[in-house]
């Protein structure tokens, strides 16, 4: 062997030996880079799984509240619905309590009526009541022309002494005999003069009464 080529021999070698290192180191780390990547790819996967579990819980809450939801809705139709039919059985109520309600008003006309007929039948008459207002009007005015010819003030002061008595009179409530001959008794006396007929019932009543 030629003693010159040992020397280009040795560096050849020595430069393949450095080549091989600079390739396996360059693996190695390209080895390491890998691994931290797919650590990276497993935390973010884990982090994905986190987050889809997350979100299936609150998909499964929601779906827990819309089932309650319409079920008290559907709690609320019922109860509405209820609530209609008891209206509509008050409405039937409240028209049958009007049906009897008119029916007792009628049958309470009816006694009514016949009471006041019975009242009448056997109740006392009170003979003012039974001049009417135009008969007992012209009367009093006849007599105040009578008894105060052109004195025109009296004829106004006597006809409206006249009316008030009148009226008076006409309203008494006559429930009882005595009561109905006494006022009998001062029409018989004073005719027309309503005043002179209402001082002499009150005057006898009174006596009466004492």
């Amino acid at each position: 062997m030629n003693k010159k080529l040992v020397p280009v021999v040795g560096l050849v070698s020595l430069f393949m030996l450095s080549a091989c290192s600079t390739s396996i180191e360059t693996e190695a780390a390209s080895g390491s880079s890998a691994k931290e990547e797919l650590q990276e790819i497993k935390e973010k996967n884990e982090k994905l799984k986190t987050k889809v579990s997350n979100l299936r819980e609150k998909n499964e809450e929601l779906r827990e509240k819309n089932n309650n939801l319409k079920e008290k809705k559907a709690n609320l139709k019922e109860k509405n619905q209820d609530l209609l039919e008891e209206n509509d059985e008050l409405k039937e109520e409240n028209a049958e309590l009007k049906e009897e309600a008119e029916v007792l008003n009628d049958e309470e006309e009816t006694e009514a009526s016949s009471d006041s007929s019975e009242e009448t039948e056997g109740s006392y008459t009170n003979v003012i009541a039974s001049i009417t207002e135009e008969e007992a009007e012209a009367r009093i005015k006849e007599n105040a022309e009578s008894d105060w010819p052109d004195d025109y003030v009296m004829q106004d002061f006597v006809i409206e002494e006249q009316r008030a008595a009148y009226q008076s009179l006409s309203e008494l409530s006559i429930d009882t005999d005595t009561k109905e001959m006494l006022l009998q008794n001062a029409y018989d006396d004073w005719g027309y003069d309503f005043v002179m007929v209402e001082f002499a019932y009150e005057e006898q009543l009174s006596a009466y009464n004492n």
